[in-house]
């Protein structure tokens, strides 16, 4: 894909694409400071450095996946910042579904196929004191990606049904429910977001192991919190919010 050829506009904004560039974050990041218009899409062909949660790296041949960043200005309390991140889940989720495959989100963010990571999301958001300047999602998405290509865990929407994908009307569709989703949450809140997020997730009501760098929890996955938290049941009743980590 090229940038001269994409069609495509988010909220008004141009699309601006690439053969290569080190990250599609990064280089959102830089744009939403130096001013960049709410709706930009920073998108690449092959990413050298790109990243997940956690400063994972994620791996991203040329020409076979979709690796973009949007920049969004929303005037939303801090406390509703993690319904950018489901909402873009549920983007995903409900394009992929639409193409028949059997997609559902792994909380907080991520999306398998018959248990294989398919896509990853991230969100950046920049803050001048307690003022929410902008935020970035984003996005990578394995479409037509060879198995030997990807980490253990990871698979491609070819790997799994073993179809080939156009990539830029993936890209247009997963463009326009993110639109969709966000306009929603301008206008209602995140409630119908966390609604419509839980009828995709496969983690609950499945046993769970989340670590992150100070503890372990275990126990069932029996409900996401309004804040997007999500709520652990443990063999002795007691029900723990679980803001982050890596089940």
């Amino acid at each position: 894909m090229k940038d001269s050829n994409l069609k495509t506009r988010y909220i008004g904004q141009p699309m601006k694409w690439f053969e290569e560039v080190s990250s599609t974050m990064d280089l959102a990041m830089k744009c939403g400071l130096d001013g960049a218009a709410e709706g930009l899409v920073i998108g690449a062909d092959r990413q050298t450095a790109g990243r997940g949660r956690f400063n994972r790296k994620w791996e991203s041949p040329a020409g076979t996946g979709l690796y973009f960043s949007i920049v969004l200005r929303p005037y939303i309390d801090g406390k509703e910042l993690f319904a950018l991140t489901f909402l873009s889940a549920v983007a995903v989720c409900e394009v992929l579904r639409a193409l028949g495959v059997n997609a559902a989100i792994k909380w907080p963010n991520d999306i398998l196929v018959e248990n294989k990571k398919i896509c990853g999301i991230l969100t950046q958001a920049e803050f001048k004191g307690s003022s929410l300047e902008f935020v970035v999602v984003g996005i990578g998405v394995n479409v037509n990606t060879a198995e030997k290509d990807m980490p253990a865990g990871g698979g491609s929407i070819f790997s799994v049904t073993g179809q080939m994908f156009d990539r830029e009307n993936i890209l247009a569709g997963i463009l326009a429910r993110v639109e969709f989703w966000y306009d929603c949450l301008k206008k209602e809140g995140s409630q119908p977001i966390l609604k419509s997020w839980k009828g995709l997730c496969g983690t609950l009501g499945t046993y769970v192991k989340i670590t992150d760098a100070q503890k372990t929890v275990e126990g069932q996955a029996v409900d996401v919190a309004d804040n997007g938290a999500l709520l652990v049941e443990q063999k002795d009743g007691n029900r723990i919010k679980v803001l982050t980590g890596n089940i």
